[in-house]
């Protein structure tokens, strides 16, 4: 575990940030799934956009979309992914930048799971919360990574895979001294979490991933 039980968010961001924020985890957790069942691991401006613009017509059809985005409005759920997509973009493209590095930290902290045996679903969580605990980007801190990292996997990953990823991103935290690991991805952009960009804020078993994209 990570030593704390109270769940962490943005210091000082409001709800909508924080909505927000999730919402483009969620978002580049769902472009990075779809990028490993494609062996694609690029992320262009028109890949993004694409992608943007059909996760925007699924959100307002996916009846298996998180409780607190079916309780909006359906003219509001386009807004709130193109709210959210600056900090899902960044998300998505520097994962990408530092895949193979990401990879081998997961490796090492999964004990006794290679990436292969791993759902896809959990793969792309996991890349994603990595990113966000060695990197720090937009102030995030640890805590918060792995928190929200753990939220994904309750949404979208198996029963087993919150408390996996948990444990998979709490290792890798522990792990941080070592900057010779820090050395080996690109710097993350970095600034606080405020009024910069209107930002926002989805085991260890085998199975079908459940993460809801289209599969692009």
């Amino acid at each position: 575990m990570n030593g704390d039980s109270t769940p962490h968010r943005e210091g000082g961001a409001d709800l909508t940030f924080q909505r927000r924020r999730h919402l483009s985890r969620a978002l580049a957790a769902q472009f990075l799934y779809s990028a490993d069942l494609k062996n694609t691991w690029t992320c262009t401006e028109e890949d993004a956009e694409l992608f943007r613009l059909l996760v925007i017509l699924n959100v307002t059809e996916d009846d298996e979309q998180p409780e607190e985005y079916l309780n909006q409005p359906t003219a509001n759920l386009g807004e709130e992914v193109t709210a959210a997509w600056k900090y899902a973009v960044q998300l998505i493209q520097e994962t990408i930048a530092n895949r193979e590095a990401l990879d081998k930290l997961i490796s090492e902290a999964a004990m006794n799971w290679t990436l292969e045996r791993m759902p896809m679903t959990d793969r792309a969580i996991l890349r994603l919360g990595a990113f966000e605990v060695t990197q720090s980007p937009k102030g995030v801190t640890p805590a918060i990574a792995i928190n929200e990292a753990v939220e994904l996997a309750k949404e979208f990953g198996q029963a087993d895979s919150p408390k996996f990823i948990n444990g998979v991103l709490d290792r890798i935290r522990r792990n941080l001294a070592k900057p010779a690991r820090q050395e080996t991805m690109a710097p993350a952009e970095n600034d606080t979490p405020a009024a910069k960009d209107s930002p926002c804020e989805p085991p260890a078993t085998a199975g079908t991933p459940s993460i809801p994209p289209s599969h692009l």
